[in-house]
């Protein structure tokens, strides 16, 4: 799971592992680079969508691995805040 924070993005072991690269090198990257980019027009459009404040829907996406190997996943959103945090705060889980 990575979560996308407005200004910070975080990542669990799973991501490590989907993702093949240290956890260090995934936050320090910007998400979009994480991505095949023949996705990159529907990633771009579900980013419009979270930045209104819509969930986009599921998606089938490939993630690029530093090995060259690409591996196909299915991408879930969901947006969480706080009860005190306006929805621009949300956080978009990934």
């Amino acid at each position: 799971m990575i979560i996308v924070d407005p200004g910070e993005l975080r990542a669990n072991a799973a991501a490590v592992e989907i993702f093949g690269r240290d956890h260090d090198d995934i936050v320090a990257r910007d998400p979009r680079t994480l991505v095949h980019p023949a996705d990159a027009q529907q990633a771009a459009a579900a980013r419009s969508l979270v930045t209104v404040g819509e969930v986009p829907p599921a998606q089938d996406r490939r993630i690029l691995r530093p090995d060259g190997r690409v591996l196909h996943t299915r991408l879930t959103y969901s947006m969480l805040h706080g009860p005190d945090e306006p929805e621009s705060r949300s956080r978009t889980i990934w």
